[in-house]
């Protein structure tokens, strides 16, 4: 999901990540000693945008941004869910973790693509 591509004012999450703690990756002979760990996470957003708080119904209200060409990159979420999944390594030097990520729909927004990747730093691994 990029940033500003959506934009709710109620929603829904669901977020579920799994660390295995190693299970897999600890299997490899010269990677056990790495003590790196496996991680798969899944993501379902389900939102909606109050027509009072839609700049399309109520003219007292910020637009949305739009690029050079005039189309919009926000949107409020239609009656499907967003829904991506993702495979990843963390404990990487102790501090990073790296994630590939699929997207499932909304797959036809400018600028969106179906797989990504995510870094983040966090000593709590």
């Amino acid at each position: 999901m990029n940033f500003l591509e959506f934009v709710s004012d109620h929603y829904v999450g669901l977020n579920i990540t799994h660390s295995f703690g190693g299970f897999f990756l600890n299997k490899i002979p010269l990677v056990y000693h790495l003590k790196l760990r496996e991680f798969f996470s899944h993501k379902i957003l389900y939102w909606g945008l109050r027509n009072e708080n839609n700049p399309h119904y109520t003219t007292n209200l910020y637009q949305f941004p739009v690029s050079l060409n005039g189309s919009s990159g926000t949107y409020s979420l239609g009656s499907t869910p967003y829904i991506e999944a993702g495979a990843g390594i963390g404990n990487i030097f102790k501090l990073i973790r790296i994630d590939v990520i699929r997207r499932f729909n909304y797959l036809d927004h400018p600028g969106a693509t179906p797989y990504g990747l995510r870094f983040s730093f966090s000593p709590d691994f």
